[in-house]
C-alpha cells in the first residue's frame, strides 16, 4: 500500500487558502490567485506565492523525488514523466508549478467558482491575513468555506504564504521519509 496516497486530498485543501505578485494589495494578490485557480491556470497561480512558500513546495517535491519511490507516488504528485533526475534539475518555481499542475489536474470534477474577500487583518507592517469566502463546485454540489490566506510583503509586493495544512503535509512527509 502506498503510505502517502492519503496526502493527495490534503494537498488540494492545503493549497486552496494560500501564493509574489505584482498586484498592489493583499486582497488583489489573493483574488488574482483564485482567478488563476478558477481558470485552471495552476502553474500561473504559483507566481502569487511568497518566495518562502515556493521554497516550501519545492521542498515537498524534493522529498517526493528523494523518497526512493520512482513509481506511483512520484508520478501522482509530479506527473508521468517525473524522475528523481528530472526533478533535481528544476528550479524551485518550476517544482512548485509542476506540483500544482499535477495535483489539481488529478482532482476531477472540482471547479473553483466564487471568491469574495470579506476583510483583511493587519499584523505588523509586512503581514496580512485576508479572510475570504470561497465556493468550490464538486459533483454537482457547491461547497462554501471561509478561508484565511496569509500574505507577506517582500519589497513592494505581497506574496501568499503556505497554509498550516501544507506546513503539516511537509512535516508528515519528513516523518514518512526519515526527516528530522
Amino acid at each position: 500500500m502506498n503510505p502517502i496516497r492519503h496526502l493527495r486530498p490534503l494537498a488540494l485543501l492545503a493549497l486552496i487558502p494560500t501564493g509574489i505578485s505584482h498586484a498592489a494589495t493583499p486582497e488583489e494578490v489573493t483574488s488574482a490567485y483564485f482567478d488563476k485557480l478558477k481558470a485552471g491556470e495552476y502553474q500561473a497561480a504559483c507566481e502569487h506565492f511568497a518566495p518562502e512558500a515556493v521554497k516550501g513546495i519545492a521542498g515537498i517535491v524534493d522529498k517526493l523525488a528523494g523518497s526512493g519511490d520512482e513509481g506511483e507516488t512520484l508520478k501522482q504528485f509530479l506527473g508521468e514523466s517525473a524522475t528523481p533526475e528530472s526533478i533535481a534539475k528544476m528550479s524551485p518555481m518550476d517544482k512548485c508549478k509542476r506540483f500544482m499542475e499535477t495535483v489539481f489536474k488529478q482532482i476531477e470534477g472540482v471547479r473553483f467558482s466564487k471568491f469574495e474577500v470579506i476583510g483583511t487583518v493587519a499584523e505588523g507592517d509586512d503581514l496580512r491575513h485576508v479572510v475570504a469566502r470561497t465556493t468550490i463546485e464538486m459533483g454537482g454540489s457547491e461547497i462554501e468555506a471561509v478561508d484565511v490566506s496569509s500574505l507577506k510583503k517582500a519589497g513592494d509586493s505581497w506574496g501568499l504564504l503556505l497554509s498550516a495544512d501544507l506546513e503539516a503535509m511537509v512535516s508528515q512527509l519528513d516523518s514518512l521519509f526519515g526527516g528530522e
